[in-house]
């Protein structure tokens, strides 16, 4: 809360996930100025893609205050040991746990 930051005199780091920062600031005015002032009020800007740093910077943030880490897989507590052949397979289940969206191009996994 880039508020308390201000309140203590500490700086503070915006974390955008997902819609919070690319899709909901867009869907009204008031939306789209709580998000500017949350924005302005952080020091820092953390997203976890390019293509969402772009959207941050639809809403006049600075590129330099605006740093994209990825989530990633931690190789040493996750070490998947069974390997297998799946090129003879003939069918395949897909599961998807979230929001569909254009920007995640779900579009392209479903025509493979």
């Amino acid at each position: 809360m880039g508020f308390i930051g201000r309140v203590f005199r500490v700086p503070t780091i915006l974390h955008g996930r997902g819609t919070d920062l690319n899709y909901y600031p867009f869907l009204s005015l008031r939306k789209n100025v709580i998000a500017r002032i949350s924005c302005r009020l952080n020091k820092k800007i953390l997203t976890v893609s390019k293509t969402m740093k772009k959207e941050v910077m639809r809403l006049n943030v600075p590129e330099k205050k605006i740093q994209h880490i990825y989530n990633g897989v931690d190789n040493k507590l996750f070490r998947p040991t069974l390997r297998r052949n799946y090129s003879n397979i003939k069918w395949f289940e897909l599961i998807h746990i979230g929001r569909y969206s254009p920007e995640k191009c779900q579009d392209l996994m479903i025509k493979v």
